[in-house]
């Protein structure tokens, strides 16, 4: 991991801008309608990391869905419709009128 940061910090270094210029770079660019690929081949990162400066800059959230699978059914969900033992609520209701029998 730190071969990487190392690897990125010396690419940063090559276009001689600090990561504020960058940031402003990167704003300006995609602005003037210039893709994140061509952006990040000409800063020396990639097109999805250009792409977090500029929704950070533009003030949009970054999105963290994490999804998961319910130990029962084995359905793909959101995490948070999950309760603390990763069942779904269908499965919660399931279990509950099993255990009334």
């Amino acid at each position: 991991m730190a071969g990487q940061h190392m690897e990125r910090e010396a690419r940063y270094a090559q276009t001689g801008l600090t990561p504020v210029q960058r940031d402003q770079v990167i704003w300006e660019w995609h602005r003037r309608g210039v893709s994140y690929a061509a952006i990040g081949k000409r800063l020396g990162m990639s097109k999805s990391a250009c792409k977090y400066i500029y929704d950070r800059l533009d003030g949009k959230p970054r999105q963290q869905i994490r999804y998961r699978m319910c130990e029962e059914c084995l359905r793909t969900f959101p995490k948070d419709q999950l309760t603390a033992d990763r069942l779904c609520s269908e499965c919660v209701d399931a279990a509950e009128a099993a255990s009334q029998l």
